[in-house]
């Protein structure tokens, strides 16, 4: 990619996946970047096709980074277990919650790429590794995949959504991290590691 094509992009994503697509104007990209809007004009037609680059970029980057680790043969199951939850967290941890309300309501050919994209992530890649898992005999083997698939889906789009944010009490919102990527983190860890002590858990599973 064109050096300078990719400057704006930066730039622009910067701006646009933190304060939301419709709150930011080519002036503030132009400002930006250090260019003008003449030259940013001769990379692309407009601000919308700025926003369809700088999602197609994210995703192109995302799926990558999680494609190269499940095919790398030298990497073990928790190795790539934790590069594909490590690069979820830290391509989605850029994005705010009013990028993706913003888009819902002034762009919604782009909001509908940005939800199958997200679904794609979890139920394609994420799927694949639990199977890799339990042929590994690192997942258990009575564990539903599709059920976790589903509780790991939920947990993305939750993340994700503002409106769903906007209904949490006060009393939660104090008490969960702020940032995206320490979100995800923590949502991870109890999907894995549960939220019962192993003595509690042995009690439990002998009701």
């Amino acid at each position: 990619m064109d050096a300078h094509k990719l400057k704006i992009l930066n730039a622009a994503s910067a701006l646009i996946f933190q304060r939301g697509y419709s709150r930011v104007t080519m002036d503030e990209i132009a400002r930006s970047v250090g260019m003008s809007k003449k030259t940013i004009y001769v990379y692309f037609d407009g601000k919308y096709t700025i926003l369809l680059e700088i999602v197609k970029k994210l995703q192109s980057d995302l799926k990558s980074d999680i494609e190269s680790a499940l095919m790398n043969q030298s990497l073990s199951f928790t190795e790539k277990l934790q590069h594909t939850f490590a690069s979820v967290s830290l391509h989605f941890g850029i994005v705010d919650r009013c990028f993706t309300d913003d888009i819902q309501k002034h762009t919604p050919h782009v909001w509908n790429d940005w939800n199958d994209f997200r679904k794609e992530i979890a139920h394609i890649h994420f799927h694949q590794l639990l199977e890799e898992g339990v042929k590994a005999g690192y997942v258990k083997k009575e564990i539903n995949i599709s059920m976790a698939v589903f509780l790991y889906m939920s947990a993305l789009n939750s993340l994700l959504d503002n409106h769903f944010w906007r209904q949490l009490p006060s009393s939660i919102h104090e008490k969960i991290p702020s940032g995206m990527i320490d979100l995800f983190h923590s949502i991870m860890a109890i999907i894995f590691d549960g939220i019962l002590t192993p003595e509690t858990r042995h009690n439990f599973n002998s009701i």
